[in-house]
């Protein structure tokens, strides 16, 4: 079951989001609507939310990292150390922790990305600065020089 597409929707004021249909029917059935959300590990303004059997895999190979490698560390403090379960209430929403909230920017209006077996939560339209400076390092860079795997893409 893979997740995608971009959604914008509103928080109310309590900080809850409520899941679009298909997300939130696809959630019912893969995790009985329990994910975690935590901050993303290389975007400073986003959040990541995992259905519970993703956050259980990426809790697995987190955790099994060096304990005395300072990368490994950071990233342990960071993804783990900001991990909130959450769970689809009776009215399909789920509650963005405040400290969360606050910590990358979201307030009213957020952007919901599905990416495979993940969504981000982005602030209102920041996503699109973010789409804007790819599309220009694309324009700028040598494209003998791109990830093998990126190349290999058959779009």
């Amino acid at each position: 079951m893979y997740f995608t597409g971009a959604d914008l929707l509103n928080l109310d004021a309590k900080g809850r989001l409520m899941m679009p249909t298909a997300h939130r029917d696809a959630l019912v059935e893969l995790c009985n609507g329990e994910l975690v959300i935590t901050r993303h590990w290389m975007e400073k303004k986003c959040l990541l939310m995992l259905p519970m059997p993703k956050w259980n895999q990426v809790l697995s190979e987190i955790i099994g990292n060096p304990t005395f490698d300072k990368a490994s560390q950071m990233t342990m403090r960071l993804i783990l150390g900001n991990a909130k379960p959450v769970k689809l209430d009776s009215n399909n929403r789920i509650l963005i922790p405040p400290n969360l909230r606050e910590a990358v920017g979201l307030e009213k209006t957020v952007q919901l990305m599905g990416l495979g077996e993940k969504f981000e939560l982005w602030p209102g339209v920041d996503i699109e600065s973010v789409e804007n400076d790819w599309y220009d390092k694309v324009q700028d860079m040598d494209l003998d020089k791109m990830p093998e795997h990126i190349k290999k893409l058959a779009l």
